[in-house]
């Protein structure tokens, strides 16, 4: 490593993140974000995954969705190793995730940029390997399975449910999915989303798990002090995402399953991660539901 960035200076770590190393440097009076992939990441990446990463993202940016551009190392490479490690070069982009300062309007920014991306992903037909080796649905049952002496009755009763809709669950379109969206992979600027992060955690997955995951993952991650979910934040993302993108009538109809599978997902997790913050990540979720319930009618 030290010989790679003899051209650069090693301004610090990046905040945030949980899978890889991110540092800023600097070389020429611009700044940049170095990320070495993680070999202990829970879907380790192949050279060809990364790449494929790096030109999906080349294929948003064409279209006007806010990435980071890569940058190309004098041997022409995008992608190359450091201490036995994959990493990659980004452009360095001024902004931050609004934690504390978050409004509606961020939501109808982020609704609209995921509407899009997906329009984009289903008229290209961009589709991907299958790194979870199952679908997300399966994922999840077997992890409530290993873990049955963690949950209550009713989330047991909730996990049952879904395996009785598993096949309808399964039969949605499967596409290239972002699969990590929150805040903290989000930079605005005076308001103005300016750029998309992370796309590492890419999965073959459904639209409607991208969308759902969005709210119940940031509700798993954030601290309460970072913001408090409201119906018109649900309301403004909602109305963002269907003014580029209409549902179709199967994901409508689902939107509510979806919410319960990343509840129990992201319940187990955070039973071994952050214990304390359960209850209020239940009463959060709770609260997701209602909202989203009131904007779509449908009884929660």
């Amino acid at each position: 490593m030290p010989r790679f960035l003899d051209f650069y200076e090693v301004i610090g770590p990046a905040k945030l993140g949980f899978e890889n190393c991110n540092f800023f440097v600097a070389s020429a009076g611009k700044k940049y974000v170095l990320r070495i992939y993680s070999t202990e990441h829970r879907r380790p990446r192949t050279k060809e995954n990364i790449l494929f990463e790096i030109n999906t993202m080349k294929f948003f940016a064409r279209y006007g969705i806010p990435i980071p551009a890569v940058v190309v190392n004098k041997k022409g490479e995008v992608v190359t190793e450091i201490g036995g490690r994959f990493a990659a070069m980004f452009e360095f982009i001024e902004g931050d995730h609004r934690y504390g300062r978050i409004k509606a309007n961020h939501f109808s920014q982020i609704g609209q940029m995921i509407a899009t991306i997906h329009n984009l992903t289903e008229k290209e037909k961009i589709v991907c390997d299958n790194i979870w080796e199952t679908n997300f649905v399966d994922f999840v049952l077997q992890k409530v399975a290993q873990n049955q002496n963690i949950l209550t009755n009713e989330e047991l009763h909730i996990a049952a449910l879904i395996k009785q809709k598993q096949t309808e669950l399964s039969t949605l379109p499967q596409w290239f999915i972002h699969s990590d969206y929150y805040f903290g992979n989000l930079l605005f600027r005076e308001d103005k989303l300016v750029a998309v992060l992370d796309f590492d955690d890419y999965c073959l997955g459904n639209f409607l798990e991208d969308i759902t995951r969005f709210f119940v993952a940031e509700l798993a991650y954030s601290e309460s002090s970072y913001f408090i979910l409201t119906q018109e934040f649900v309301n403004a993302f909602w109305d963002g995402y269907l003014k580029a993108r209409p549902l179709i009538d199967r994901e409508r109809g689902l939107i509510e399953d979806y919410l319960k599978i990343h509840y129990l997902n992201q319940l187990i997790r955070l039973a071994s991660a952050n214990p304390k913050k359960i209850p209020g990540f239940k009463k959060q979720v709770k609260e997701l539901k209602e909202f989203t319930g009131k904007y779509f009618k449908f009884q929660v």
